[in-house]
């Protein structure tokens, strides 16, 4: 949605720089990496055996306060990387989307319309 976003929004407004990109790019790869740091800590594997079945091994957070769904710290956790990886996320595509739709739907052509004018904006809300 970002380069439409610029396109529609801010049309004349040079593009982003190689650095500002780098940097949006290094704070997500940060961001996902600290989201997971957690799970490589605390993770741990059991291996179940049966009788007539063989085995299974199953892979879960063991949190220093406690097993996963009684430790207040997997409460916190579970939390943060709801609000990281959906709310933000949604909040902001919310607000981008309505912007979008603002200046698409907003748009006054300037002087008398012609047919030409009136398809133009047609055409320009279509785009979204």
């Amino acid at each position: 949605m970002l380069p439409q976003f610029v396109a529609i929004v801010r049309p004349l407004r040079p593009r982003m720089s190689k650095l500002a990109a780098y940097a949006i790019l290094a704070s997500v790869w940060l961001a996902g990496g600290a989201l997971a740091c957690p799970s490589l800590i605390y993770s741990t594997t059991m291996t179940f055996r049966y009788a007539d079945r063989g085995h299974r091994t199953i892979c879960y957070l063991v949190w220093p306060d406690g097993p996963a769904g009684h430790s207040y710290s997997d409460h916190i956790y579970n939390i943060i990387f709801l609000v990281v990886t959906y709310v933000l996320p949604m909040c902001s595509m919310a607000v981008t989307y309505t912007w979008v739709g603002c200046v698409l739907w907003g748009s006054k052509v300037i002087g008398e319309h012609t047919v030409m004018q009136n398809d133009v904006i047609r055409s320009k809300q279509r785009v979204s």
